[in-house]
């Protein structure tokens, strides 16, 4: 059987459908925030995905609602990856379970080669499993350094090779890994951590909320807060900060971590590719 390349180069969710239908593809790579439009769509029950095998989906931490709605509709196994120019490449594969395919990033893509380590804030002692740290990497898989960069160089590799990739994961007892977010994206919060994803997981699960952004606000007293910027589902007209802090408590959220300021914006800005910006939304 012969097999090909397609691509649409218009991102738009109706664009998409119906270039999947038109040439049966069994393998989509969308952003999440892509996922979640189609599957929002007030008219994606009108559009044949039917030869949908596999869909593949990264650039920024995808929801597990995200992966298990897709599961559910269109019965794919789901690749939720993790990767970077750099070479660091990890994801889960299609005959995962759904819990590993929804919650991890999976396992690297050549374990036998690469070398992959879970590192402290000091990045000297490798920690725990179930412990949130750095994602540092070595082996041929990976880059050896940036070109005329030494400065980047000096902050980012150890002298025996390990680059530390500024990501923070933790690796489960089962070997998959867990993706928290960047650490110049952690929200410190009176010096506790609120890793950023984790909070916008929650947020998109409540049934007014159809996408949602966690970022932190300068505090003069606990140094930052955490805020929520939401784009309201359709048939919404508004949700309350109290609506959203007694959902998350429902769910077992810890008080620090839930949001304390509320935007809601007609659609969240997004990058050429479809991937949420999150700078400058709250000021």
């Amino acid at each position: 059987m012969r097999e090909y390349v397609a691509v649409e180069p218009v991102l738009k969710p109706d664009r998409l459908m119906e270039f999947i239908e038109r040439v049966g593809g069994s393998y989509t790579l969308p952003m999440p925030t892509q996922i979640l439009d189609i599957l929002d769509h007030p008219e994606v029950d009108e559009y044949n995905l039917s030869s949908l095998e596999v869909l593949v989906s990264g650039g920024q931490k995808v929801p597990p609602a995200v992966v298990e709605r897709s599961v559910e509709r269109w019965g794919v196994g789901f690749c939720n990856i993790f990767g970077m120019a750099e070479g660091p490449l990890i994801c889960s594969r299609p005959e995962d379970d759904l819990e590993i395919q929804a919650h991890t990033v999976g396992r690297p893509i050549a374990p036998e080669a690469d070398e992959v380590r879970i590192v402290d804030t000091d990045r000297e002692e490798e920690i725990d499993n179930g412990e949130a740290g750095e994602l540092a990497v070595r082996g041929p898989g990976f880059f050896t350094g940036y070109f005329r960069n030494e400065e980047e160089n000096d902050e980012n590799f150890s002298e025996d090779g390990w680059f530390f990739t500024e990501d923070v994961l933790a690796r489960r007892p089962d070997g998959n890994l867990e993706v928290y977010g960047r650490i110049k994206d952690t929200i410190i919060r009176g010096g506790e951590n609120i890793y950023a994803p984790g909070v916008e997981d929650e947020l998109i699960e409540h049934p007014k909320i159809a996408n949602a952004a966690v970022v932190g606000v300068p505090d003069d007293r606990l140094g930052e807060r955490p805020a929520a910027v939401v784009e309201l589902a359709d048939g919404a007209d508004n949700i309350s900060l109290g609506e959203i802090s007694s959902f998350l408590d429902d769910r077992g959220m810890a008080v620090f971590k839930r949001p304390e300021r509320l935007a809601i914006l007609p659609s969240l800005p997004r990058t050429e590719v479809g991937a949420v910006l999150n700078s400058g939304l709250i000021g």
